[in-house]
């Protein structure tokens, strides 16, 4: 198989996930349900569907119950995993692990704990054949805004370039859905980071990219959907807006029953005409 037939990805599932802790104390966050199936499956699902071959699972937190779940989770694309002894040093150090272990020169890179539409991977698949440095998926219509003051901003350029990034910037003009193609040069970029900080986030590491005039490059997400679910309301407001669009039902292969749209809908959540419209 040649590097344009091999397509692999890393699904970062590292983190400590603090937030979701007052909804769960024993689960890893990627394995946290959203609509009874854990965060990390929709990624993998998502990947699979966006036509990826090998999937990196990067771990670090509580990674024994996340690698024992992937034992057991039948998916058509290879699953390997990676641990991460050093996952409390920040996310880049995860994105550097998953990298490096990875045999493509570009490699698209998600986060566990996002809920994305295929399309929006099939974007950043797409950016590999530019051979940017770096090629973020952003979003300019803030459909993933639930919380901007939460959300990393970025500022592009016209062309595409991104001039800067991180959650204070001003100006911004889009925002970050953490999906990525990267080449193995922000590995080099990390390991830099690491020495001088003793700890590294993916904005660092595009932040000293952009510094040294490598190629960062934006790639709009068209409006797809997707989300970052951090709190337990977030997890809440994604399985509604779910259940709520026959779009994404379909997208994401969600056949609701009555069963499961009373279990996750609330007083505020979906109407009596949403639920008439799902069944």
């Amino acid at each position: 198989m040649t590097e344009t037939e091999r397509r692999d990805a890393v699904i970062l599932a590292a983190g400590l996930g603090t937030r979701m802790r007052l909804l769960v104390h024993d689960l890893p966050k990627p394995l946290i349900p959203l609509l009874d199936r854990p965060l990390l499956e929709w990624a993998i699902t998502g990947l699979e569907r966006a036509g990826m071959k090998h999937i990196i699972v990067v771990t670090g937190n509580q990674e024994r119950l996340i690698h024992q779940w992937l034992t057991e989770f039948d998916s058509t694309v290879d699953i390997d995993t990676v641990f991460n002894p050093h996952y409390r040093l920040g996310n880049g150090v995860s994105a550097q692990y998953g990298v490096e272990t990875a045999s493509t020169s570009q490699v698209v890179m998600v986060m566990a704990d996002h809920l994305a539409s295929p399309e929006i991977y099939k974007r950043a698949m797409l950016s590999r054949l530019a051979k940017n440095d770096l090629s973020l998926v952003v979003d300019r219509e803030l459909v993933g805004a639930l919380d901007i003051d939460e959300a990393t901003r970025v500022w592009a350029a016209p062309d595409g370039a991104i001039l800067s990034i991180g959650k204070m910037i001003s100006p911004w003009n889009c925002i970050d859905t953490g999906v990525f193609s990267v080449s193995h040069a922000f590995c080099e970029i990390v390991s830099d980071i690491l020495v001088e900080n003793g700890t590294c986030s993916i904005s660092d590491a595009v932040r000293r990219m952009i510094e040294l005039n490598m190629r960062v490059m934006s790639v709009d997400s068209g409006g797809e959907f997707w989300m970052d679910i951090d709190t337990p309301d977030d997890l809440r407001l994604a399985e509604q807006t779910v259940l709520a669009r026959a779009d994404l039902c379909e997208t994401f292969g969600v056949s609701p029953d009555m069963e499961l749209v009373e279990a996750h809908a609330t007083p505020f959540g979906l109407s009596e005409m949403q639920r008439e419209g799902l069944l």
